[in-house]
């Protein structure tokens, strides 16, 4: 049991597009020890999945979620629940509505439906009760503000409070910074299921500096989808079939999925690559069964185009912040697909080989996140921007809306600006202090006497700035027009951190 006036237990919640999970960091304020849980389901993060069907007679969706969904996708589909998987790439969109009987589910509602069942998991399923009511939550560097609101109210329904939400990869740099210890630049690859978030961090002084960022949207869930697609015309080939995979019934294509995922895993391992995995499926397209060897090699080849591609990634951050693989230091690898061979190889060769940079893999890469934003959440740390946004002026100059070091959350004052005479439009170019355009956006002008602009910005809690830009005419507001801006800079103290010794509880 924790003795809740000494010890407080603190929760990172990494929400993935396959996974969630969960890390409880327990501080003990007399000690000064911290000690680490991790929260899952059979030593392994929660798959992100649900199971929903209509029960007419209760009047109500009841839906089931774990592992036991995920590795009994087919028989629970033939007992009439909906699958729901990859939740969280649907937040913030309205069209993402899900038909559950006479009931419509937002993406919203199924990820409250998803967390209460995790809380209920915690309370009732393992030795002590484990209450979460606050805590950090890590989302990708690119996801967007209603996406962030989304999530924040959906956990909010399902009885947990979100205290922070922070990058992923600054979570899982706080996890794994003493792998890195005296290394000033730092790059963190987190590949998941659904995302592939990069940060370019430079640690100086116990303060750690975002300064570069990018996400992309190709992921674990795409390599599945290549490697299915491509043993389902293997099976078109050999058994004659006259279904093409873009037009697979729900069924059939999540069960292939699964098993192409299954086919991944094991290629994760060294060990296993001498071998085919072995493809079988029953009734399958009208086929009673069908079954395809994979070879490693033809699997290597298909997903190569997708690794080059995540690989180029880095280049692209590294000159987003004007430097260059001679000044890199160290990359952490964390993440569901971070084990893949054809990677580990590319780090190897092309990054430790050559360049000498240090190539970091957690013992344990999906809980790095989870682990580091509950970290996180036991400190005080204050966030500030690590770059100006400005207005580019028309000679060139620029005019910083929100400026560097400002502290977050942050509410600017609004600052005026004109247009020349006769002038029919006023076009604003949005940059930060590197030359990057990060947006341009242009309002409707009449060149009158008295007409002007109004442009603020502001930067809430959510980690994402709003650049807000107002027409006015003879003080009277006439138009207006907003752009949000992600993947920006940030940094935090973190030298509290270093107060606590850190052990691991399993």
């Amino acid at each position: 049991m924790i003795n809740n006036e000494v010890q407080i237990e603190h929760f990172g919640i990494d929400f993935g597009t396959t996974n969630i999970a969960v890390g409880g960091l327990i501080v003990d304020k007399e000690t000064k020890r911290a000690f680490r849980v991790l929260y899952g389901e059979d030593g392994v993060p929660f798959p992100s999945i649900v199971a929903v069907k209509y029960d007419f007679e209760k009047g109500k969706p009841v839906g089931r979620f774990g592992r036991k969904v995920k590795t009994q996708i087919s028989s629970m589909q033939d007992e009439g629940y909906q699958i729901i998987k990859s939740i969280k790439t649907a937040l913030g969109d309205e069209a993402a509505i899900y038909e559950i009987g006479p009931e419509k589910l937002s993406s919203t509602k199924v990820v409250t439906v998803l967390i209460k069942a995790i809380k209920r998991h915690l309370q009732t399923q393992l030795q002590r009760k484990v209450e979460i009511k606050n805590a950090t939550v890590a989302v990708p560097v690119d996801f967007s503000n209603k996406q962030r609101e989304e999530l924040c109210k959906a956990f909010e329904k399902a009885g947990i409070h979100i205290n922070k939400i922070v990058s992923e990869s600054m979570a899982a740099y706080i996890r794994n910074r003493e792998s890195v210890n005296a290394l000033s630049n730092v790059m963190v690859f987190d590949w998941g299921g659904g995302t592939l978030d990069i940060s370019l961090l430079k640690v100086e002084k116990g303060k750690v500096y975002e300064e570069a960022t990018s996400g992309w949207k190709v992921a674990g869930d795409k390599i599945d989808e290549t490697i299915a697609e491509f043993v389902h015309n293997q099976f078109v080939k050999n058994y004659n079939l006259t279904i093409a995979f873009k037009d697979l019934s729900i069924k059939d294509k999540t069960k292939l999925l699964t098993e192409c995922e299954k086919a991944k895993i094991t290629f994760s391992d060294e060990d296993e690559i001498d071998d085919p995995a072995i493809i079988s499926m029953f009734d399958y397209c009208g086929e009673k069964k069908v079954f395809y060897k994979l070879e490693y090699e033809d699997f290597s080849a298909k997903i190569g185009g997708i690794v080059s591609e995540a690989i180029l990634s880095i280049g692209k951050v590294l000159s987003k912040a004007n430097m260059g693989l001679i000044d890199l230091d160290a990359i952490i690898i964390v993440g569901g697909s971070s084990n893949l061979l054809p990677l580990r190889n590319v780090m190897l060769e092309e990054f430790e080989k050559k360049h000498n940079i240090k190539i970091v893999y957690p013992d344990k890469p999906q809980w790095s996140v989870a682990e580091g934003a509950a970290v996180i959440d036991s400190v005080e740390c204050q966030y500030e921007i690590n770059q100006d946004i400005s207005v580019v002026m028309s000679d060139g100059s620029i005019y910083p809306i929100i400026p560097k070091g400002s502290k977050i959350p942050f509410a600017g004052e609004p600052i005026t600006f004109g247009t020349v005479d006769n002038a029919t439009s006023a076009n604003f170019i949005i940059a930060d202090d590197k030359d990057n355009i990060l947006d341009r956006l242009t309002m409707p002008a009449k060149g009158f006497m008295g007409e002007y602009f109004e442009v603020s910005g502001k930067i809430d809690n959510n980690l994402i700035a709003m650049i807000s830009i107002t027409g006015n005419k003879m003080m009277e507001k006439v138009g207006e027009k907003q752009t949000e801006i992600n993947q920006l800079s940030y940094y935090c103290d973190i030298s509290e951190i270093e107060d606590f010794k850190f052990e691991i509880k399993e």
